[in-house]
């Protein structure tokens, strides 16, 4: 048997770890839809019997300006694995161990993802955060939630892939 290095297993678990997207039955409605208010600071999204969730949320922080539009669910991905290669944001040492080693593991106290990720695109996305919440604009542009929350809206299935997103700022 041949033996592999820590940096190819990393790889490998990544790319398998990527791919566990999670589907539900919902996937097909498109009636509901989640707003994000950007001087608010607030997600809005229905639930099943049409009553309007609101949820508190910390967005991009000067410099690094969250950008108002419309967006889909592109991805909803449990234990997101993450790499800051090609993010100007992110720390050149964090950088440098991704090159040698490859993406940060969801159990890695590095990763900023949390549990849940939802892509809408342009490397952006809606993700929990580990560690205490702090709101307010503070971001480098992702949408960040408590992570009971958007564990609620994920599991239940109030978020689904093709959903629209829109985001205002206004």
């Amino acid at each position: 048997m041949k033996e592999i290095s820590r940096r190819d297993f990393l790889k490998i678990c990544g790319a398998l770890a990527g791919e566990l997207f999670i589907e539900n039955v919902y996937a097909g409605r498109k009636e509901n839809e989640i707003v994000i208010r950007l001087p608010e600071q607030k997600l809005y999204i229905k639930d099943f019997d049409g009553d309007v969730l609101e949820y508190d949320v910390s967005t991009g922080r000067p410099g690094h300006r969250t950008p108002p539009g419309d967006y889909k669910v592109r991805k909803i991905i449990r234990d997101p694995w993450w790499d800051p290669r090609g993010r100007p944001w992110a720390s050149r040492r964090i950088k440098r161990w991704c090159e040698k080693h490859g993406p940060l593991p969801p159990w890695d106290r590095r990763n900023p993802l949390g549990k849940y990720w939802i892509y809408i695109g342009k490397h952006m996305g809606i993700h929990d955060i580990d560690g205490e919440w702090k709101g307010g604009f503070r971001s480098h542009g992702c949408i960040r939630m408590k992570h009971e929350d958007i564990e609620y809206i994920v599991e239940s299935g109030l978020v689904h892939v093709g959903m629209d997103v829109k985001i205002r700022d206004y």
